[in-house]
């Protein structure tokens, strides 16, 4: 009975809830974010500076006592130290000897082993004259006016002096820019001067000791030394580029208490908003918090909501299972209400239908049986096979003999008898005359095995229901080796099982699937096409299925499996009847 009741969408509904539900837990998860963002960009932008100044200086600092051992190793080799000794008068020119040469060579190429950030490693004489590992490519004396460089390092007194971009002009292919390192070498007995060793480093060396590359792109870095020259800059600062917004940049600086020099960062604060992972990670877990918190809400709410398409599918199961006379309970006036009374409305049609139409096919198939058996004279039929058999008989033909007794024995089993529930010994040795028959006429090609409790032979089960099992295994099992088939009848509990197994070439993986598809299908009669005794492929098995599901109902009928050896089982499963019952079977039948 209808009602005037406001009909109210599904899908309205919907969208008011979730809309409720989604926005309240993402405006809350995004003033959270935001206000988050801000402070945890400004901390990391502090930290990040910071530890980019502290690395830096432990570099230089790490660098520099590496060059105060590798400058300091004249002082372990007494050759050289006899040989700077000889060197440390005035200017002279004088000629050096070969052996001297190569010593020291052999000494600075030694101490520039493994070290590709080094251009040249030089030792000035006070007489003028120029040691080094690159002959070739330096020249063999120097000039005062080409080394206002070496004031400053004198005063040092022997401490390590970083000496900004310069000019050296003591090489033999033109002036090179370098950035060096230089101490003064004295003789440790007398503190007389000895010379000066000088380490030439390239801008990209200088670099890559330091690992300055290794930032990220964008980062400016800045070192001078201790009375302020700059020594290294990776980039502009915005003081040197003119930038009017100082504010891009943020900037810490720091510097080394052991070699005196500055280090100073400056790192853009575009990067590092647009990298603040922490940000990234809080901002995930707001947000699976909100979708969480979302998810909940929308599971309680939904609840009422679904509750009727629960119940719908929960009867939809049931009728798949063919519970043809479940009904749906109509409870809402919106789209599933009407979808509800659309369901009943067509499981009370189908129900009707099926039944009507099983029943007028099934009548129809029963007439059709009957006229076929009523066009045939036994006695003739008999008299006919019995003559053959005698003659096969006489010209000594025992194969032909035993197919015909075989076929007599068809045709006594589906003529002579009227009642539709036989002795399981009689459809055996029925199954068994069919298979004798095919024997005679495939040869080697077939062989059977027949195994029965002798206890069982006296139960009851339908008709012809083995004859179209056998006929499936011939049809579809046969292959180029033999072909053999086994039926096997024993008892399950109170249920009775006949198994038909083949070890042919069994059905592909598709005909499987459609097989048992075909044997789930609801209960109906497929037509045939054409006149009567026209057959179509399949329905066969799916009939024998229907016949046992008509008679006995749920979960007994026909069950298909693959053997482990190859080729296919088909079992049927009927419940124990004895002989005994069938008069009463009949009887009800008949009222």
């Amino acid at each position: 009975m209808r009602t005037n009741r406001l009909f109210i969408p599904l899908r309205l509904k919907f969208i008011l809830f979730f809309s409720l539900v989604i926005t309240v837990p993402l405006l809350l998860t995004g003033m959270l974010t935001y206000r988050q963002y801000m402070d945890q960009v400004e901390r990391d932008a502090n930290l990040y500076t910071g530890q980019i100044a502290g690395q830096m200086v432990n570099s230089i600092d790490r660098y520099y006592r590496e060059m105060e051992r590798l400058t300091a190793a004249p002082y372990y080799d007494p050759s050289a130290m006899e040989i700077l000794r000889g060197h440390s008068g005035a200017r002279s020119g004088s000629f050096v000897p070969f052996e001297e040469i190569n010593k020291m060579s052999l000494l600075i190429s030694s101490l520039a082993s493994d070290r590709s950030e080094i251009q040249n490693i030089l030792v000035f004489t006070p007489d003028g004259v120029l040691f080094t590992n690159t002959d070739n490519a330096v020249q063999k004396t120097w000039e005062p006016e080409a080394t206002p460089w070496m004031t400053e390092v004198a005063a040092a007194d022997g401490a390590i002096v970083a000496i900004p971009p310069h000019s050296a002009k003591y090489y033999i292919s033109g002036e090179r820019t370098v950035i060096s390192l230089a101490r003064v070498i004295r003789d440790p007995q007398t503190h007389r001067h000895l010379g000066i060793i000088k380490i030439d480093l390239t801008q990209r060396g200088f670099a890559s000791v330091f690992g300055i590359e290794e930032y990220r792109p964008g980062t400016v870095i800045l070192i001078s030394d201790a009375t302020g020259g700059s020594l290294y800059a990776s980039g502009q600062s915005p003081e040197t580029a003119g930038a009017p917004d100082r504010q891009l940049f943020l900037t810490a600086e720091q510097a080394s208490p052991l070699s005196g020099m500055v280090v100073k960062v400056l790192v853009p604060e575009a990067d590092l908003k647009k990298n603040a992972q922490s940000l990234v990670r809080y901002t995930l877990i707001v947000s699976a918090a909100a979708l969480v918190l979302a998810f909940l809400l929308s599971g309680l709410l939904t609840a009422k909501l679904t509750k009727p398409i629960r119940h719908l599918s929960a009867v939809m199961r049931k009728v798949q299972r063919g519970e043809l006379r479940e009904r749906a309970k109509v409870t809402t006036r919106d789209e599933i209400g009407l979808l509800t009374e659309g369901f009943n409305t067509m499981v009370a049609e189908l129900d009707r239908l099926v039944h009507q139409v099983y029943e007028s096919e099934l009548r129809d198939k029963e007439a059709q049986l009957s006229a076929l058996e009523a066009q045939i004279n036994p006695h003739f039929i008999y008299n006919t096979l019995e003559s053959i058999n005698l003659k096969a008989l006489e010209q000594g033909s025992m194969e032909l003999s035993e197919a015909v007794v075989s076929l007599g024995r068809l045709l006594r089993y589906n003529v002579d008898r009227s009642e539709r529930l036989v002795r399981l010994e009689d459809e055996l040795q029925f199954a068994e005359a069919y298979l004798r028959i095919q024997s005679f006429r495939l040869g080697d090609q077939l062989s059977m095995d027949i195994h029965s409790d002798f206890s069982l032979e006296a139960c009851l089960l339908p008709k012809l229901i083995l004859q179209p099992l056998v006929e499936n295994a011939i049809e579809h099992g046969m292959q180029e080796r033999p072909l053999h088939i086994c039926i096997r009848a024993y008892s399950v509990e109170e249920d009775l099982v006949v198994e038909v197994a083949d070890d042919g070439a069994g059905l592909p993986v598709g005909k499987q699937e459609e097989l048992r598809g075909m044997l789930r299908e609801p209960r109906t009669l497929e037509r045939r096409a054409g006149s009567f005794g026209r057959r179509v492929k399949g329905f066969a098995l799916r009939n024998v299925n229907e016949r046992l599901r008509l008679l006995y109902g749920q979960p007994y009928g026909l069950d298909f499996n693959e053997n482990e050896q190859g080729g296919a089982s088909f079992r049927i499963r009927i419940p124990l009847q004895w002989e005994e019952g069938q008069y009463a079977q009949n009887s009800a039948g008949g009222g």
